[in-house]
């Protein structure tokens, strides 16, 4: 998971970690099945902190990119209910943040972290990739163990990273990548750091549930990537009011985002 800091931004020492989770994801080549192969991890590729199924995608694929994936064509969390099971690599109080933000997610759609007991599908919860931060997208239609894995320390210091990589887990893309976003944002590959334009390819098959949602948990702010003092992206004129979200980090879940997530799983259940 990239950062997304600049010399501008209060936490630009970040910078340099940003850098090095990209270079990870971007330049060594590896996949999810490489990561974890002895998981059982299908054949897949990553962009950025989302890994993708191979085989759910369509049209072309790259190295370290992809197009024509379809989000929700992985096969949402049966019931909403994704078995968790923790890594010795994740300590006590990481598992407390971990499932805390899993349940702001229940409070807006009926999903819900549990306890791994036998289940054949479940969620690893690890930090043994101690280089990046990154989830599998959905729960997917092969078999295997999905990943949610945050390995560097200060991954763990921010609620909304939780809650952005659970976003992923569930099903969602990046919302800069959904495959309308040229009608409402605009890329500047001029201003983005060399080797990394991959993590703004358009996902061209995406499920586009709701309009464009500048303020989404899902959408990287417009420094992410982007050389000292420069934006990766901005708003299209028609939308420039929508700027001032674009250029500071999402913490929150998104009215957007909730729509979204009960359009896959329903309404929360009421308790």
């Amino acid at each position: 998971m990239n950062r997304h800091l600049t010399n501008g931004s209060p936490a630009a020492f970040l910078l340099t970690l940003s850098v090095l989770l990209a270079g990870c994801s971007a330049q060594s080549g590896k996949s999810a099945g490489d990561l974890e192969a002895t998981e059982g991890e299908t054949a897949s590729v990553m962009i950025d902190d989302m890994i993708l199924d191979m085989d759910e995608m369509s049209g072309e694929t790259s190295q370290f990119g992809a197009k024509g994936f379809t989000a929700y064509r992985s096969t949402p969390w049966t019931n909403g209910v994704v078995p968790v099971k923790f890594d010795s690599t994740v300590s006590s109080s990481r598992r407390t943040k971990f499932l805390a933000q899993c349940a702001r997610w229940s409070k807006v759609a009926k999903v819900r972290c549990v306890s791994y007991t036998s289940q054949a599908k479940f969620l690893l919860v690890t930090a043994k990739d101690r280089t990046s931060c990154y989830a599998n997208v959905g729960m997917g239609s092969s078999a295997g163990t999905r990943v949610f894995n945050f390995g560097l320390d200060w991954c763990w210091n921010y609620d909304w990273a939780i809650l952005h990589d659970l976003g992923h887990t569930f099903g969602l893309i990046h919302e800069h990548q959904r495959s309308d976003r040229d009608k409402y944002v605009q890329v500047l590959t001029s201003n983005i750091l060399t080797g990394y334009v991959y993590a703004f390819d358009i996902l061209s098959a995406s499920q586009n549930v709701t309009p464009y949602d500048f303020r989404s948990i899902m959408q990287y702010p417009s420094y992410s990537y982007a050389k000292a003092g420069k934006k990766s992206m901005i708003a299209r004129p028609a939308y420039a009011a929508q700027q001032k979200y674009l250029d500071v980090q999402p913490t929150q879940i998104s009215a957007g985002d909730a729509k979204t997530m009960v359009n896959i799983y329903g309404p929360p259940i009421v308790r």
